[in-house]
């Protein structure tokens, strides 16, 4: 095998052998010839910036905005860490955001990637969705439901119209979508 120094690109690489290939004549016995095969090879330097302009798009389009400067993902809800934004105000705490068809969620994560509550919005309606591995005590506007006896309270994620609050006393825990 030899290599070719002469290339059509700078980038490119051929390498080129000359192998014996077995044929049959006309008479049945066996003659060989030569063929010589010559291969290709573009560096991963001529062929990164190609594949991150195809993606471009993608990650651009996977972005949506809820009109209050927080960037929505378009897909990912549910997962432990999606390709979203963290938009928390509590470090003891992950919050993504994510719209489809006009339908708003906000998924609060702990730091191990354990999904707690996913909060639908649409208009002024509020729920708590069935998400995650445990049980959640959950309040919102439409419901609301008291909190834990000697509960502290923390503002997990706040956003113009609500605030997503975690009341707890050790490991007993409400969450609670609330108005300003």
């Amino acid at each position: 095998m030899e290599f070719l120094a002469a290339a059509a690109h700078p980038n490119q690489r051929i390498f080129s052998e000359t192998v014996g290939c077995p044929h049959y004549d006309s008479c049945g016995t066996v003659a060989s010839h030569q063929l010589e095969v010559e291969v290709r090879f573009l560096s991963v330097c001529s062929v990164a910036p190609v594949l991150l302009l195809a993606m471009a798009p993608m990650s651009a389009k996977a972005q949506l905005s809820d009109h209050h400067g927080v960037e929505l993902a378009s897909h990912g809800l549910g997962q432990s860490y999606p390709m979203a934004s963290d938009v928390s105000q509590d470090p003891n705490w992950q919050v993504y955001g994510f719209e489809r068809d006009g339908i708003s969620y906000y998924q609060v994560n702990d730091l191990s990637g354990r999904v707690h509550l996913i909060v639908g919005r649409a208009g002024g309606s509020y729920w708590a969705l069935p998400a995650g591995d445990m049980r959640v005590r959950a309040s919102v506007p439409s419901r609301r439901e008291p909190a834990p006896e000697g509960a502290d309270s923390a503002v997990v994620y706040r956003h113009q119209d609500f605030l997503i609050l975690r009341y707890g006393v050790g490991d007993e825990a409400m969450w609670s979508v609330e108005l300003p």
